[in-house]
C-alpha cells in the first residue's frame, strides 16, 4: 500500500520516478492504452520506452504530459 502511496504522489508532483517494477508495468501498460499523438513506442526485448517530448524518469520511460494525464485519470480509476 505504501508503495501505491508513493508512487501516485510522485506522479502527482510529475517527478515519474516508480517505486516498483510492478508499478513501472502498469504504467507501460495504460500508456499503451492511450491516445497521445506525440507517442512513438519502441519495442526492446519485453520492455517498451516511449520517445517524445517530455523526458521523465531516470529509469529509460519517456512519455509526454498527454500520457501522463491519462495515464493518472486510469491508473486513479483503476485503484479506487
Amino acid at each position: 500500500m505504501m508503495d501505491l502511496i508513493g508512487w501516485l504522489s510522485s506522479m502527482l508532483h510529475g517527478s515519474g520516478r516508480y517505486v516498483s517494477s510492478r508499478h513501472s508495468r502498469e504504467h507501460l501498460y495504460h500508456s499503451i492504452e492511450c491516445e497521445c499523438p506525440y507517442l512513438k513506442n519502441i519495442q526492446k526485448g519485453n520492455k517498451i520506452f516511449y520517445r517524445n517530448r517530455d523526458r521523465a524518469a531516470s529509469n529509460g520511460l519517456k512519455y509526454c504530459r498527454i500520457c501522463r494525464q491519462q495515464t493518472m485519470q486510469k491508473t486513479l480509476k483503476d485503484y479506487t
